[in-house]
């Protein structure tokens, strides 16, 4: 699953094996690398979602509320986590979410689109 996009572009299989195992490390996820989707915890699932987009290394990425739905602990865990994560491969992310704390914690820059409608 992760490695879609890597298939899609005909990678060598040891390339993009070793780059799987690379990404999911940096989501926490590297001990469930033979696991399925339908075996995936909520959060689980939506970490894999965030590496099968990094994994194509994208100058931009846009997030679409990747946290919304989970529980208090998992939330803030995943938070500080995405948040290291986003500003240690140095991309581009337009991060969608009603959160406002959210956005605060793993933002450099914050636009609130209220504030543009007159």
């Amino acid at each position: 699953n992760v490695a879609y996009s890597l298939k899609i572009r005909r990678t060598p299989k040891k390339i993009a094996d070793n780059k799987v195992r690379e990404v999911l490390s940096l989501v926490g996820l590297n001990h469930l690398i033979d696991r399925t989707v339908t075996n995936l915890s909520g959060g689980e699932a939506k970490r894999v979602a965030v590496a099968r987009a990094l994994i194509a290394e994208p100058q931009v990425l846009l997030l679409d509320e990747p946290l919304t739905g989970l529980d208090i602990e998992l939330h803030g865990r995943l938070l500080e986590d995405l948040g290291k994560l986003l500003r240690t491969r140095g991309t581009t992310v337009l991060h969608v979410t009603h959160d406002k704390a959210e956005a605060s914690a793993i933002a450099d820059r914050v636009l609130d689109l209220r504030q543009l409608i007159s």
